[in-house]
């Protein structure tokens, strides 16, 4: 601003001639990194940390938030209201990113819960079936052609009882 209007503008405004200075004791220390969750397989989890939203989360609280799939803490996940066994999982990639496999993992002390799911990206504008399958459990992994997504949407189409999944995982494998 000071390049545009010249120092008289900026006293009429309230910042001092060395406007540098003002800031100087002020710094906030950077944020720590987000964790990674890197497969050994698989590699980088790209899903990590994304923008999410779900059609119904179990309670008032946020112990069962869709983000707790996504937080890389295989104690916490993310569930649905009792007697809920249809349910929408919606990632926002934030930009367009390859992927071409998913990574999906119930709570097992639950017990296994999902009989009918299936996977699909925003291609594009449109919806895109990457994959689509029966059972979960402990861990299921999809592979699929490498597709440019935008968003992922994980739909469980029948569960027998209400739906808890702990992992949804992305990943490019090379």
């Amino acid at each position: 601003m000071h390049e545009r209007l010249g120092q008289p503008a900026l006293n009429n405004i309230g910042y001092a001639s060395n406007t540098a200075s003002m800031f100087t004791n002020k710094s906030l220390k950077p944020l720590p990194p987000l964790p990674k969750d890197t497969d050994p397989v698989m590699g980088e989890n790209l899903a990590l940390h994304r923008p999410v939203s779900a059609s119904n989360t179990r309670g008032n609280t946020t112990q069962f938030i869709p983000e707790r799939a996504l937080d890389g803490n295989p104690k916490t996940y993310w569930a649905t209201n009792d007697k809920v066994t249809t349910a929408t999982f919606e990632l926002d990639m934030e930009n367009p990113v390859d992927v071409n496999a998913v990574e999906l993992a119930e709570v097992m002390e639950l017990g296994p819960r999902i009989q009918a799911y299936k996977v699909e990206g925003q291609v594009n504008s449109d919806w895109k079936l990457l994959s689509q399958g029966t059972t979960v459990g402990a861990r299921k992994v999809d592979k699929f052609p490498t597709e440019t997504v935008w968003k992922v949407k994980i739909t469980i189409t029948k569960a027998s009882g209400y739906v808890a999944l702990k992992k949804v995982g992305l990943y490019l494998q090379k």
